[in-house]
């Protein structure tokens, strides 16, 4: 989350290189998804957009997968295996 806010940023370039607010990812959403409260197996602590908590991370993002908002970015995700128990790598676009 902090690279992909420093991402967009850009502090320091010499001049705009994207339009504002046009990064596209997955683990974004997810994380905007998990704090109104989603995630049937974690209860948001606040509407802050905060890291989930490593034991609930995967049970909360294979629920968000299977969602209206989360089903787009299956093929952004590529898993280690066909259990989806770890994520190998992932795709974002600007």
């Amino acid at each position: 989350m902090d690279f992909n806010k420093a991402f967009e940023e850009c502090e320091g370039c010499d001049k705009k290189w994207h339009t504002p607010g046009s990064l596209n990812s997955w683990h974004t959403t997810y994380l905007e998804w998990v704090a109104n409260d989603s995630c049937s197996t974690f209860t948001a602590t606040s509407r802050v957009v905060k890291p989930v908590p490593s034991d609930k991370f995967y049970p909360c993002l294979k629920e968000f997968l299977v969602t209206d908002k989360g089903f787009a970015y299956n093929g952004q995700i590529s898993w280690t295996d066909d259990k989806k128990t770890a994520i190998k790598g992932w795709r974002q676009s600007i």
